[in-house]
């Protein structure tokens, strides 16, 4: 597996240097042919991110040239919002499957995770509903506490 000047994430890497049978490569845009040939040759997997600029044009990891340099490669992965650099027909052709990860790579992705751990044990969909399903009296308000546990029956005004 290689990728070309970043990961996403660190983790990414220390997760893979776990597992003896893979070998994680990494490459720059500026990598000799020397270096850069035998790592495409033996590659099976492609790791890439979403940006456009990521890969320089020089660098020999462009999509239908990287295509032709690789004959081993499966998988080209691509993380983040979308998968511009992947030539996703000449990948087809070539029967490599492409697949993409986006949505988890920045810090709108933990914020919405935040958000919806908060609006379901705030039940604040449930108490949406329920305020929008009938036109309420006082005495049918929706009560707050109700499902809080015996804990916080105490806690009620009276």
């Amino acid at each position: 597996m290689f990728y070309v000047k970043y990961l996403a994430h660190e983790i990414y890497a220390d997760i893979l240097r776990k597992r003896p049978d893979v070998r994680l490569d990494r490459l720059e845009n500026e990598s000799a042919e020397a270096i850069s040939a035998p790592i495409l040759a033996a590659a099976h997997a492609y790791q890439i991110g979403a940006a456009r600029d990521e890969l320089a044009p020089q660098v020999p990891c462009r999509p239908r040239p990287c295509l032709r340099r690789a004959p081993n490669l499966l998988i080209v992965s691509s993380n983040g919002a979308g998968y511009d650099p992947v030539d996703v027909e000449a990948c087809t052709e070539a029967g490599v499957v492409v697949v993409n990860q986006s949505g988890g790579n920045g810090p709108l992705g933990g914020r919405t995770r935040a958000r919806m751990l908060l609006t379901l044990s705030k039940r604040i969909l449930e108490a949406d509903r329920s305020v929008a399903a009938r036109p309420q009296r006082q005495s049918q308000r929706l009560d707050r506490h109700r499902g809080a546990g015996q804990d916080n029956r105490h806690c009620r005004a009276r």
